[in-house]
């Protein structure tokens, strides 16, 4: 696996639990068991456009946009790279 592409499917928190950080421990859990597992590099797809500042404070790139892709919503594909930090 080494040198390989984490590719994170899904997250969620309960609406009752948002706004207390538990996405950031979930994410920040994805990423480093990724670098554990040998990963360079994480990706992921999401919908949520409102996402992409925060996001992008935490190292997450957009690398493509698809507008009306699945569902009829515009959906972004954001990567990180996990070497640099090691």
């Amino acid at each position: 696996f080494r040198g390989g592409v984490a590719q994170l499917i899904e997250i969620g928190v309960a609406r009752e639990d948002r706004g207390k950080g538990h996405g950031h421990r979930l994410l920040a859990a994805f990423e480093e068991r990724a670098r554990d597992e040998g990963a360079h590099l994480a990706e992921f797809w999401t919908d949520d456009l409102g996402a992409e500042g925060l996001l992008a404070a935490l190292g997450w790139e957009r690398v493509l946009i698809r507008p009306e892709y699945m569902g009829g919503r515009t959906w972004l594909l954001l990567e990180k790279s996990l070497a640099d930090a090691e």
